[in-house]
């Protein structure tokens, strides 16, 4: 779903703090109404937000996306992103390794995330700061009400469809049925 259909959803206009139920709708294209009833039942509460990083996982399962993690890190060369969703402890930073060095600006943000992160992918992006909240990236726009503005992101989620291979795999037995003596 778009951020603009959600919006205007009787179940958004009567929940507030719901930043992790918009992105996630955007992110798998599932109904605001759908994900909102999801999170009910792993413990968020109406009107107030929620920590859904478990949940997210789980619902990547569900829905078949892979789902990783980047946070922020600094080093001697500057901020980088790395995949923090693996079993290395977040600190010391130097043993990550670097998915993209910030060059230019002084952060990612918002307003200048194409240049760092791939347009044609689906993001969570995760700012923590002067705000605590959640916004989605797909098909290249931001689907949020911080699109454009300079909040700074200091983790992000990648979101892909798993690609559906179907294989068929034949067991012992069928090799040896075909097998000519």
């Amino acid at each position: 779903m778009k951020y603009s259909q959600i919006t205007k959803t009787k179940e958004y206009k009567e929940d507030r703090g719901c930043c992790t139920v918009v992105a996630t709708s955007v992110a798998f294209d599932k109904p605001f109404k759908e994900i909102q009833e999801y999170f009910f039942t792993q413990g968020r509460k109406k009107n107030q937000g929620f920590a859904f990083e478990s949940a997210l996982y789980k619902l990547g399962k569900k829905y078949n996306f892979n789902i990783k993690k980047y946070s922020i890190a600094y080093s001697e060369k500057g901020l980088f992103f790395y995949q923090s969703n693996t079993d290395k402890p977040r600190y010391p930073s130097y043993s990550h390794n670097p998915k993209f060095y910030i060059k230019s600006e002084r952060s990612l943000t918002v307003g200048n995330w194409k240049k760092y992160l791939n347009p044609n992918k689906t993001y969570i992006l995760g700012f923590q700061g002067s705000i605590c909240h959640v916004g989605a990236v797909k098909n290249g726009s931001v689907e949020d009400w911080t699109d454009g503005r300079r909040y700074v992101v200091s983790y992000y989620y990648e979101i892909e469809k798993n690609k559906n291979v179907s294989r068929q795999t034949k067991t012992f037995l069928d090799n040896l049925k075909d097998f000519n003596y």
